[in-house]
């Protein structure tokens, strides 16, 4: 997860499809800008359509992806100012998950037992 500067929020990695960009070479382009990671590759898990605290007034479709990388977790970007990792123990010490994360990716990532 990252934590942009100024916002109190955790998110994951990623940003907006680019004109004539897959949503997964999105991902593989976002996680390498803002986390140095070169993944070899993206498997699809989800679509997830959202009202999220940040865009408030616009309903988003928010695409996960599965991605394996050899890498410690690091932000390179200077708009992100904190990362970490989570999983389903995680109460919000540090903060609070967005949304969708919360409500619908990790409750997701337990059923299909991909993460504990």
């Amino acid at each position: 997860m990252v934590r942009n500067a100024g916002r109190n929020i955790w998110t994951l990695p990623g940003g907006h499809v680019e004109k004539g960009e897959t949503a997964e070479q999105c991902v593989l382009r976002e996680v390498k800008e803002e986390l140095g990671l070169e993944p070899t590759g993206a498997k699809f898990f989800a679509d997830y359509d959202n009202i999220t605290p940040i865009e408030t007034d616009t309903l988003v479709r928010l695409h996960f992806f599965l991605i394996e990388a050899h890498s410690d977790l690091r932000s390179i970007d200077p708009e992100i100012e904190e990362t970490m990792w989570v999983d389903s123990r995680y109460k919000g010490e540090k903060g609070e998950l967005i949304n969708s994360q919360k409500d619908f990716l990790i409750p997701a990532l337990l059923t299909k037992r991909l993460i504990d």
